[in-house]
């Protein structure tokens, strides 16, 4: 990703730890919540390890280095890969299908979170912002708000369709998917009970929770890839689903497998007989109900 787009001025240092953008520095015009490059003391998940790919990924840029979040983020989970198939015996063509997935995958979210604040910037062209609202786009551009943010955000302004929640890039660690999952579906539920919006957080069990695609990759068959609708949440009377997409990678037999609990093992019967799947990585997004 070569792209970078114009922007009207290069924003003070940003620390969510120290709350609110504006209203640290109530001097920067409301506007520039929208346009002003944001520069982060530090990659967004070394505050939430759950962050989401942040909603405007061209413009934001890590303080005391010469890098931007796209080539930063890319660099961190390609380590991380890097040290997990290091350690847990995975072959050379294994890793780098992993990592082309990976790669592939930021691209495609940043891309997406892209088009989706292009959408945004539409939507409040000759608005009048109040603060409240230009504080929650800062938090979502950057990939530093709350749970339930990016929601909010989008409740606000449907127009974007659709806005990135949670990303874990967790490779060959299945364990730490699943608590993942766990602390971003209780995270939502709690401040959702305790929001000043008008809003309702519903997560689905049993069979309307199962997948609604499952499939391998046309253009990589190693890849195995589920999407499902995991429930919905309501802001002020906006519906909203939120959608989980879970990446698994076949391994090939050249990979040895040492702790099976770090994998999914399942017989396929016939001549592929049991095979192993490798966690890659979970994203859940929030997106307009249809009909709504």
């Amino acid at each position: 990703m070569t792209e970078r787009i114009e922007v009207v001025q290069v924003l003070p240092t940003f620390n969510p730890e120290k709350g609110n953008f504006l209203d640290a520095h109530p001097e920067i015009p409301l506007e520039y919540a929208v346009d002003g490059r944001i520069e982060l003391k530090k990659l967004p998940y070394e505050y939430n390890p759950l962050s989401p790919t942040p909603l405007d990924p061209l413009a934001i840029h890590i303080a005391d280095t010469d890098k931007d979040y796209y080539e930063s983020a890319a660099t961190h989970m390609s380590g991380v890969l890097l040290e997990a198939s290091q350690s847990k015996g995975i072959c050379n063509h294994d890793y780098q299908v992993i990592l082309d997935e990976i790669l592939l995958q930021h691209t495609h979210r940043s891309l997406k979170n892209t088009e989706a604040m292009g959408r945004l910037r539409g939507a409040v062209n000759g608005l009048e912002l109040d603060r409240d609202t230009a504080n929650l786009i800062i938090s979502v551009r950057s990939g530093t708000g709350s749970w339930m943010d990016p929601a909010r955000l989008l409740a606000r302004f449907p127009a974007m369709e659709a806005v990135e929640a949670m990303k874990a890039t967790r490779p060959l660690d299945r364990m730490s998917l699943r608590a993942a999952n766990t602390t971003f579906n209780a995270g939502l539920m709690q401040e959702s009970s305790r929001s000043a919006d008008a809003t309702t957080a519903i997560f689905y069990s049993g069979e309307r929770a199962k997948p609604y695609k499952a499939f391998f990759d046309k253009d990589n068959p190693q890849n195995y890839i589920t999407k499902a609708v995991e429930g919905e949440v309501a802001v002020d009377g906006v519906a909203l689903e939120l959608v989980a997409r879970d990446t698994f990678t076949l391994l090939s037999p050249d990979s040895r497998i040492e702790n099976p609990d770090d994998f999914i093992i399942r017989d396929l019967g016939g001549s592929l007989g049991e095979v192993v799947f490798a966690p890659v990585d979970t994203t859940k997004y929030f997106r307009v109900k249809k009909g709504f």
